[in-house]
């Protein structure tokens, strides 16, 4: 006899009435819809994560990645998008053209010149007969030169300064004998340095520190790389150096914390950081460090890093203390909660409700849907991107920001919540959706002031470099090492925010902070105040 069972249920125990029947049929054919969304979700999980683990980190969206996609679902090879279903997407960014040919020598390099020439004997003339019946005495003449260019490496040195104080004794003068007053022995003046004490000069204190802060090199490779040229430095040592450093920027760096809450816009974010030995916690409990981006109305940009046990509202809300401008943010509920306490113009960021859409477009098995957010959300960075080459006055760019962007907003929003109604909620797509209409009276907010920007990008790309550098140092291993950390990126990409070259910033900077002991001399030395350091080009070193 066949027998149907689902969930304990038999033939023996079904009841004969049909209503009761139909019920029970339909209650498991919802359970089976429930199931096969839940699916859905997993499967659509599962091809994000091999994405992120295979494929290219790149968001651009092109035709072999599609293809590559279906490597890990064979049953979907034969599948065939629908006619126009195939467009590309786009990544928004902003790009600059790719120049051609190779990158010219910087001009600023010394130069060595090495010159090649020909013997007299190949320059004279050949001809073993000519006018003069014999052979000719006459040179060949120069008429030009070419020339080629080479770049010679020169191993790092380290030389060592010996400085020698005079020391002067009395004066044979019976007079100055008898004077009490006077001291028998007097001496050079000791000069100001950044450390007062050990070996470590300004130039030693900046390499490892922009070494290991803008490069990403820990302190124990330092020390081998330093072994290696005959020094022999611990990282201990250095640890105590860069301590020691920042504290000692302490005053300075209040000056930063000073000019970022005069500014109009602040874009925040935070990542997690493990300090091994923080009192009362175990070593493997999170911690965070926050990051503070403030662009002033004349472009002079503050980079501002802070570490924290807690990632929660009274955090960003002591980070934001007597700050009354705009916040930029992520949808994180403590920004939200801060921005509502003290009344700032709270935005938020478009790239990420990009990704989410991005997420669900290369997740799902039939694009459609997804790609549809992309397109509108791809409109709006093109109407920025045109305006912003236009150099418009700021009330006249927003102006005709609003009134190209408005329309798209509007019409962005009528397909969210229409599509909203057919999408499972608990779904890529259904995410995606709910993140953005969540969002969006924060999203349209960046409308209302030049100064704003479509996303939190620029806060995202502050974190960077201590993301990449904590794949390298992995942790700090006490709460006054995370403050000295804090210290020095803050002052190392506050000068790459500027455009200087970060060695010679943090050089020039513990040279002179010894002797800066007053407000103004403190000015002098903010990045846009200090004229003899190089400029400085992300990713390509110095222009």
């Amino acid at each position: 006899m066949f027998v149907m069972s689902w969930e304990g249920t038999t033939s023996s125990t079904l009841p004969d009435d049909v209503e009761a029947l139909k019920s029970i049929i339909l209650g498991k054919d919802t359970h089976i819809a429930e199931l096969e969304r839940q699916n859905q979700f997993l499967v659509e999980q599962v091809t994000i994560l091999q994405k992120y683990r295979f494929a290219r980190s790149s968001e651009k969206w092109i035709e072999e990645d599609r293809k590559q996609q279906w490597i890990f679902d064979e049953a979907e090879a034969g599948f065939q998008e629908k006619s126009g279903e195939s467009e590309e997407v786009e990544r928004i960014s902003y790009t600059r053209k790719k120049r051609k040919g190779r990158r010219p020598i910087p001009e600023h390099l010394p130069r060595t010149v090495i010159t090649h020439e020909l013997t007299e004997a190949q320059r004279r003339c050949p001809l073993p007969d000519c006018s003069q019946r014999g052979q000719c005495k006459k040179l060949r003449p120069v008429i030009g030169e070419d020339y080629r260019e080479e770049l010679e490496f020169i191993p790092a040195q380290i030389i060592v300064k010996r400085h020698v104080y005079k020391k002067y004794g009395q004066i044979p003068c019976e007079t100055f004998e008898q004077d009490e007053q006077v001291p028998m022995v007097i001496g050079a003046e000791r000069e100001k340095r950044i450390i007062p004490r050990g070996i470590v000069t300004a130039s030693l204190l900046s390499y490892i520190a922009v070494s290991k802060f803008a490069d990403g090199l820990p302190l124990y490779r330092q020390e081998r790389i330093l072994a290696r040229i005959g020094i022999r430095i611990s990282r201990q040592s250095m640890s105590n150096w860069i301590i020691q450093g920042a504290r000692a920027c302490g005053k300075y760096l209040e000056l930063f914390w000073t000019r970022i809450r005069e500014g109009p816009l602040i874009n925040m974010d935070e990542t997690p950081l493990q300090v091994l030995h923080e009192p009362g916690r175990p070593a493997e409990r999170k911690s965070f460090m926050w990051v503070m981006v403030g662009t002033g109305a004349d472009g002079k940009r503050i980079v501002l890093y802070a570490y924290s046990q807690r990632r929660n509202a009274e955090t960003a809300e002591s980070l934001l203390e007597g700050y009354e401008g705009a916040l930029q943010t992520d949808a994180f509920s403590g920004y939200r909660i801060v921005a509502e306490r003290k009344r700032l113009w709270h935005v938020g960021c478009m790239f990420h409700s990009r990704r989410k859409f991005y997420e669900a477009h290369i997740g799902a098995k039939k694009q459609g849907h997804a790609q549809e957010g992309l397109k509108y959300i791809q409109r709006l960075y093109r109407i920025e991107e045109e305006l912003r080459k236009e150099q418009l006055a700021d009330e006249e760019f927003v102006d005709k920001r609003r009134r190209a962007a408005a329309p798209v907003f509007r019409e962005f929003k009528g397909w969210l919540i229409k599509t909203s109604l057919t999408v499972p909620p608990r779904s890529l797509l259904g995410n995606a959706i709910t993140y953005t209409l969540n969002e969006y009276q924060r999203l349209v907010r960046y409308l209302r002031y030049a100064y704003l920007t479509p996303d939190n990008n620029v806060a995202e790309n502050g974190l960077r470099p201590f993301v990449v550098g904590r794949k390298a140092w992995l942790f700090n291993n006490t709460p006054l090492g995370a403050h000295a950390s804090a210290g020095m990126y803050s002052m190392i990409e506050t000068a790459k925010a500027n455009n200087l070259d970060p060695f010679h910033f943090m050089y020039r900077l513990f040279e002179r902070l010894p002797h800066a002991d007053t407000d103004e001399k403190l000015e002098k030395l903010l990045p846009w105040n200090i004229t003899d350091v190089p400029l400085y080009k992300a990713g390509t070193g110095l222009n």
